[in-house]
C-alpha cells in the first residue's frame, strides 16, 4: 500500500530488440518486469513525450506526465571557458565540433565519421576563418574501431579525448562551437529525448542532430540546430558544411537554445512540476 513513481528513462526491451536482440528468454523476462513495473506504479514520470505514449499504450489511462532531465540552469549559466582544458591540444584553434557521450553501437558513429570524409572534402577550397576540428569525447565499445577508421582513412581533422566526469561536462562543451550527436536509425530511438539536448542548447551550442523524432522536432521549432541523416553522408555533409560556414545563423541558434532552455529546461521549474504531480498521485 505504499505509493510508487517509476522513473522511465529508457524503454527496455524496446530498444534492444529493434538494436538486434533475438533472445526470446531476455526480451520475454524484460517484457514482464516492465508491465510489473508499469502496472504496480502509482504514478510514472518519463523523460519525453514518446516514452510517455508508450507508455500509455502498455498501461493504458494511469497517471503518466513527463518529466524531462534538463539541467542546472544557473550552473551552464555561470560557466566560464577553462584555458588549461585545451592546453596543448592540436584542436585548439580550430572550430570546433564536438560530440560528447558514449560510443556504443547505439551511437552509430561510424557513420558520423564517413560523414566527416565527405565534409572533409568539401572543404577543399573553402575560405573558412578557422579550420574546422571533430572532437570526440567519451568512451565505449566502439571506440577503438573508430579510432582505427579514423586512422585508415587519413582524417586528420578528428580527435579522440578520454572520457570526463560528470561534474566536468559543462566546462569541457563550453570550448565547443558546435555540438553533435546521434543514434541508430531505428523507430523505437523517435521516441527519446536524451539530456545532450539540453546539456548543448544551456550553453548556446548550435546542435548537429542524427537523432530523428522528438529530438529532431525541438530543434527544429526552436531553431537551435539542425537533423542530418548520418547513413547518408554526402547529403548530411552539404548540410553541415553549409551551417557552419554561415556564422550569423549559429549565433542566433545558440541564442535559440538558451532561451528554450531557460523557459522548459530549468531542473527548478522541473522539479517544481514533478512534486506537484507526486502530491497528487500522494
Amino acid at each position: 500500500r505504499i505509493p510508487v513513481i517509476l522513473d522511465v528513462q529508457d524503454l527496455w526491451p524496446l530498444f534492444l530488440v529493434e538494436m538486434g536482440l533475438k533472445s526470446r528468454l531476455a526480451v520475454g523476462y524484460m517484457n514482464w518486469v516492465a508491465d510489473l513495473m508499469y502496472g504496480s506504479a502509482s504514478g510514472i514520470a518519463c523523460v519525453s513525450d514518446g516514452m510517455a505514449q508508450y507508455v500509455r499504450s502498455r498501461v493504458g489511462t494511469k497517471h503518466i506526465w513527463v518529466s524531462p532531465l534538463g539541467v542546472n540552469f544557473d550552473e551552464y549559466s555561470r560557466q566560464k571557458l577553462d584555458p588549461q582544458i585545451v592546453e596543448g591540444k592540436p584542436w585548439r584553434d580550430n572550430m570546433k565540433i564536438m560530440y560528447l557521450g558514449a560510443h556504443g553501437r547505439a551511437n552509430d558513429l561510424l557513420s558520423v565519421l564517413t560523414t566527416v570524409k565527405e565534409v572533409n572534402q568539401l572543404l577543399v577550397g573553402q575560405s573558412l576563418k578557422r579550420p574546422v576540428s571533430f572532437i570526440f569525447v567519451g568512451d565505449g565499445e566502439q571506440k577503438a574501431t573508430l579510432v582505427d577508421y579514423a586512422k585508415q582513412h587519413s582524417l586528420m581533422n578528428v580527435f579522440f579525448e578520454d572520457a570526463v566526469p560528470s561534474k566536468e561536462v559543462p566546462a569541457y562543451l563550453r570550448h565547443a562551437d558546435v555540438c553533435l550527436t546521434n543514434l541508430m536509425k531505428i523507430d523505437s530511438f523517435k521516441l527519446v529525448r536524451p539530456n545532450k539536448l539540453f546539456q548543448y542548447m544551456a550553453l548556446g551550442k548550435p546542435i548537429i542532430s542524427g537523432i530523428a523524432g522528438e529530438f529532431q522536432r525541438i530543434i527544429e521549432d526552436v531553431d537551435s540546430g539542425i537533423y542530418v541523416d548520418f547513413t547518408r553522408p554526402k547529403d548530411a555533409a552539404h548540410k553541415i558544411v553549409e551551417l557552419i560556414s554561415d556564422a550569423d545563423r549559429l549565433k542566433e541558434m545558440g541564442k535559440n537554445g538558451v532561451e528554450y532552455i531557460r523557459r522548459f529546461g530549468d531542473r527548478r521549474q522541473i522539479f517544481s512540476e514533478f512534486w506537484e504531480r507526486v502530491n497528487r498521485v500522494l
